[in-house]
């Protein structure tokens, strides 16, 4: 994945986090016989499948059988995955032993799979010659050379191939078109990533001014609140009423006291 790629998917991922954008599902790319680029969440059955137009843009896979060079075949229908096969190459050992490689033919990296008592196993590590002479080298289940009958023909200083020599031919009309579509690619992520840095940005002012704003409203209800002259303190009902009854009966206590002594000088 490119820088810019890598960039756009950071980006994404902070908008998520910060609740501007929603979570998208996570896409697989795959590349089908005509070089379309296909892209699916998961290549398996009941999932929506989508092809990426002339103008980069993810849209519905038509309809119709595809097939993806050396992994799967698989069928669409109404946008959806209807069949997946994974593509195999039937081949025997020397000794008559059934193998099956993954993908069309023999390849560097290609898996081997070894039929033992109707059981597939990965094939053991080693060199193994099949059939046809051609011998594989393979290390965890996988081919890691290939030694072809007619490569062991030539002598040791002849070549398979005579290298052209680098700059020796003009780029052909395809390459040129490749290189200016990878160009407009290239120029189309930067643009995408822009407008993306530029809506992340603008939505962290808009939420920082809006927090400023609640806070600057807060702060001056507070500063308002603290100017209120304080409140008169309420009166007790009951103790006000309580001592004037006391004083009540202080004085006819002292009426009775005075009466009681005018009697007794009488």
């Amino acid at each position: 994945m490119s820088n810019s790629k890598n960039a756009i998917s950071e980006i994404k991922k902070l908008m998520v986090q910060f609740g501007f954008l929603a979570e998208e599902p996570v896409y697989q790319s795959f590349k089908v016989e005509d070089d379309t680029i296909i892209e699916a969440e998961k290549l398996a059955i009941g999932n929506k499948v989508f092809k990426i137009n002339e103008l980069f843009e993810r849209v519905v896979l038509e309809d119709g059988a595809y097939t993806i060079p050396n992994s799967y075949n698989f069928e669409v229908a109404d946008g959806t995955i209807s069949l997946v096969e994974e593509i195999f190459t039937n081949a025997k050992l020397k000794d008559g032993t059934e193998i099956k490689v993954r993908g069309a033919g023999l390849e560097n990296g290609s898996k081997v799979f070894i039929n033992s008592d109707g059981t597939e196993l990965p094939i053991p590590d080693g060199s193994h010659e099949l059939e046809d002479g051609t011998k594989i080298e393979t290390k965890d289940g996988e081919i890691i050379s290939i030694i072809n009958v007619s490569d062991e023909e030539k002598g040791p200083g002849e070549e398979t191939e005579s290298p052209a020599e680098e700059g020796s031919e003009e780029p052909s009309p395809i390459d040129e078109a490749t290189n200016k579509e990878q160009s407009k690619s290239k120029d189309q992520h930067f643009d995408e990533m822009y407008d993306m840095m530029k809506e992340f940005v603008t939505k962290c002012s808009q939420k920082m001014n809006d927090i400023e704003g609640s806070y600057s409203a807060l702060k001056a209800e507070f500063e308002a609140f603290k100017k209120e002259p304080a409140a008169k303190p309420i009166g007790n009902g009951k103790t006000e009423s309580f001592n004037k009854q006391e004083d009540e009966n202080a004085s006819l206590l002292d009426a009775r006291v005075a009466r009681i002594m005018k009697l007794r000088n009488k």
